[in-house]
């Protein structure tokens, strides 16, 4: 479960309703399927919410609040915004598996950047697709942890490396988190990665109808459907894959850059 705050400006009444206490907030439940999220709308008086009695009314459990996009918390509150790191690796994931199978010969070596070691799971997945796959990381032990399980199952294991030195000439580099400091990859063709590297938006995203339905305007397209999966299980949002993609400011859809891929992998 999680809450979605907005807000809306009051609407002046009749004169007689002036003395009447008013109210710092509404707050409605919102079935979808076989679960539930609330939206609390903070009411606006003249421009100023009361955010000490709004925020009373939300839970006081970090990363369950997500806003409207025009919407500020007060400097000394505890909240912050929804963390969509996790959903956003998902998204890069499903878009690189995307150009995987549908471009790239299995023959050809592949590179993941993952620091932390948060991709674990995935790049023993993407042993299936390509020749080989290298890891940049600086979680080596969690990495080797994962090499004893594709060694059992693939008889294959990822190349562990600790810097991008090995990995400049790979066909693709999925790096979801950027480059971590690893280093400029931005003359990579075929780098996903954000600011560097091929990237998307919330306006890439295009949501079931079921979803867009109870989406409230101004809501961040990213931030919700992050939300629905992972507080909400709604496991189907897992499978979602951004329409268009974006380098240095150009806007293609995923299509176009999928042909792109295929036609520069021909000519390798």
């Amino acid at each position: 479960m999680f809450v979605v705050i907005t807000s809306t400006e009051h609407k002046k009444g009749k004169r007689r309703q002036i003395f009447r206490r008013r109210p710092a907030y509404e707050i409605n439940k919102k079935d979808i399927g076989n679960t539930y999220f609330y939206i609390l709308n903070a009411i606006s008086y003249n421009g100023k919410i009361k955010w000490k009695t709004v925020l009373k009314a939300v839970p006081d459990t970090p990363g369950n609040i997500i806003t409207d996009k025009g919407l500020a918390f007060p400097k000394n509150c505890n909240f912050k915004p929804y963390d969509t790191s996790g959903y956003i690796k998902t998204l890069y994931f499903n878009l690189f598996c995307c150009f995987l199978q549908q471009c790239l010969p299995s023959n050809l070596h592949i590179a993941i950047i993952d620091k932390e070691g948060r991709l674990c799971n995935e790049a023993l997945a993407l042993l299936r697709q390509a020749a080989s796959v290298y890891v940049v990381t600086a979680n080596q032990q969690r990495y080797l942890a994962v090499n004893e399980t594709a060694g059992k199952l693939y008889g294959a294991e990822l190349i562990i490396v600790d810097s991008i030195s090995p990995v400049m000439k790979s066909a693709a580099i999925l790096a979801p988190f950027g480059t971590c400091g690893y280093g400029s990859l931005q003359n990579h063709p075929f780098l996903f990665a954000p600011k560097q590297g091929f990237e998307f938006g919330s306006e890439d995203i295009i949501l079931p109808p079921a979803i867009e339905r109870v989406r409230p305007a101004g809501v961040d397209k990213i931030e919700f459907a992050a939300a629905l999966y992972e507080k909400c299980r709604i496991n189907s949002l897992s499978g979602l894959t951004p329409v268009n993609i974006a380098k240095e400011g150009v806007k293609i859809p995923v299509k176009t850059a999928i042909k792109l891929l295929s036609d520069h992998n021909y000519r390798r």
